[in-house]
């Protein structure tokens, strides 16, 4: 047996890793070239492992950056808002049609959740969370339904509303009533702000 230098033992190791054909221009691929026709036929020309693993990287770096552009559970709240906000229009229509039909709005929140299914799906009455959406009334003149918005960042969300003792940052009211009342609760600030 013939003992290999410490050059030889290096060819030996790069032959046996394959190593030399990265450094082979991608026409002039001949990652068996020193093998039998044999063996260049059960191997093929395939991807090295490094070719993989670099190929792997940059679809993960495209998938990060990607993920992050477009934010998933920012992109949630956001439909969950608007979901909000057109429950609560197709509140108000119902709740038109319940006026029409009795002359006045249901008195309270028991009302409210007992009489309005008959106007519109009950699905309705709750949030995408499964919450209930906050019915007050004024003596079935007017009334105040109030949500909360997930992203306190919506240019129509306005903190501190109150309606039955409880805060909401979203709300719709009557035809004939209005949030300005509700609004001088709020820091002089934040009214300008608003305003």
């Amino acid at each position: 047996m013939e003992k290999r230098g410490d050059i030889g033992y290096l060819n030996f190791f790069w032959k046996s890793l394959n190593f030399r054909h990265i450094f082979k221009t991608i026409p002039d691929r001949k990652y068996f070239s020193e093998a039998s026709e044999s063996s260049r036929k059960n191997h093929g020309l395939g991807f090295t492992l490094i070719e993989i693993l670099v190929a792997c990287a940059i679809i993960g770096v495209l998938a990060a950056i990607l993920f992050v552009v477009l934010n998933p559970v920012e992109q949630y709240k956001k439909a969950h808002d608007a979901q909000r906000k057109h429950d609560l229009e197709q509140i108000r229509t119902a709740l038109d049609e319940y006026y029409d039909d009795k002359g006045h709005y249901p008195l309270n929140q028991i009302e409210f959740d007992n009489n309005l299914p008959t106007y519109l799906s009950a699905k309705l009455l709750k949030d995408p969370l499964g919450m209930y959406y906050c019915y007050q009334s004024d003596n079935g003149n007017s009334y105040i339904i109030g949500t909360n918005l997930e992203r306190s960042s919506d240019p129509q969300a306005i903190p501190n509303i109150t309606c039955n003792s409880n805060s909401y940052n979203y709300a719709i009211t009557s035809t004939n009533a209005s949030l300005l009342p509700m609004l001088q609760l709020l820091p002089q600030m934040q009214l300008q702000f608003l305003l």
